[in-house]
Order: structure tokens, then C-alpha cells, then sequence
């Protein structure tokens, strides 16, 4: 993980993230970030392109962190923030193993310092 590893905590039956959600966002722009939010501490800003309205940007970001992380739905929960940009999103399970597969989603969508380089 990196050094801003705040914006995921563990809980009794799993991990907490604290995201910032980007509604509207163009396809293919989906990379997750982290971003520092007010507070001092950190988020994983997630881009989906679904508009926040009627529950739909919420919908696309459990769709979404289920595929990436490779779980159901039913292991997500949102906690707070489910009409502000400013969620907070409980995973139940393992919390090493998801841990685990969001720091491999991260590596995987990090811009690459070797690209356009000679092999």
C-alpha cells in the first residue's frame, strides 16, 4: 500500500474505505486514486460514469469495487455519505485479503514509469 494508507481501516467484520466518488466521469477514466480530503486524511477517489442521482453513482461504485476486488455485492455496505461525494464504504470479509486486493487493483492502474521504454 502506499503511504497514505488512512483511507482504509479495519472493522469488526472486515475494512472500511473512505472514497470520493466522481459521478459523470468519461468511460475508460476509472482509475483509482488517492487524494487527501479535508481533515487531513485520505480517500480512494474513484471515477464512475454513472450521475449521482437516484442512488445510481452509489450502485455503480459497489458494482465496481466488487469486480475489481473480486467479491458479491452483498460484502459491501455503505455507511455514511450516501447523498454526499464523501462515502464511507464497509467490506466484510478477510480484512488482509481485501487489503490485499486493493493494493494489487492500485499497482494495476498506477501510471506506468516504464512506459515508452526499450525492452
Amino acid at each position: 500500500m502506499s503511504k497514505h494508507e488512512d483511507f482504509i481501516s479495519n472493522h469488526a467484520a472486515g475494512v472500511r474505505l473512505n472514497i470520493k466518488v466522481r459521478p459523470g466521469a468519461r468511460a475508460g477514466h476509472d482509475a483509482p486514486k488517492i487524494v487527501p480530503v479535508p481533515g487531513g486524511r485520505h480517500a480512494l477517489e474513484i471515477a464512475v460514469t454513472a450521475r449521482a442521482e437516484r442512488g445510481k453513482a452509489n450502485h455503480a461504485i459497489i458494482a465496481l469495487l466488487a469486480q475489481r476486488l473480486g467479491l458479491t455485492r452483498s460484502n459491501f455496505s455503505m455507511v455514511a455519505g450516501a447523498t454526499a461525494r464523501y462515502k464511507i464504504v464497509e467490506i466484510s470479509g478477510e480484512a488482509e485479503t481485501i487489503r490485499r486486493r486493493i493494493c494489487a487493483w492500485l499497482a494495476a492502474t498506477a501510471p506506468s514509469s516504464t512506459t515508452n521504454q526499450p525492452t
